[in-house]
């Protein structure tokens, strides 16, 4: 009877995580960040854990934005079919220190900051419906 009786407070304080295919999972415990990353499939985690789950396969994106150009003029811009991926080897840092939204802190400052960059180098008329 006591078996029975810890058995079921165990199952009811455990927790699984699942991890679909083309995916990757990152373990956060209690006690900090796991180090290793949780390959696809269903993984018990304990009761107070959680596992982000970040999808390795690419990623698009557009970013529209404007910007000035090297004479002041206001240009709006489009960055188009922007492809992009975690990186497997690097997912556990990721998530300790940006976390699951990792595109806005860290993917899109970068493109629209580039973006302006090679907007400004340009006079407006030099951009008039030009690919970059």
């Amino acid at each position: 009877m006591r078996a029975a009786l810890t058995t079921i407070a165990f199952a009811g304080f455990s927790a699984c995580a699942t991890v679909p295919s083309g995916s990757a999972g990152v373990l956060l415990k209690p006690s900090g960040v796991a180090r290793e990353t949780q390959g696809e499939g269903v993984h018990f985690i304990g009761p107070f854990a959680r596992s982000d789950v970040y999808d390795l396969r690419a990623h698009e994106q557009t970013e529209d934005l404007a910007a000035l150009s090297a004479d002041g003029g206001m240009i709006e811009a489009r960055a188009s079919v922007l492809t992009y991926h975690p990186v497997p080897a690097e997912l556990v840092a990721l998530d300790r220190e940006v976390g699951p939204h990792y595109y806005e802190v860290v993917v899109r400052p970068v493109v629209r900051s580039t973006l302006r960059r090679i907007i400004a180098g340009f006079r407006a008329d030099q951009l008039e419906h030009r690919t970059v």
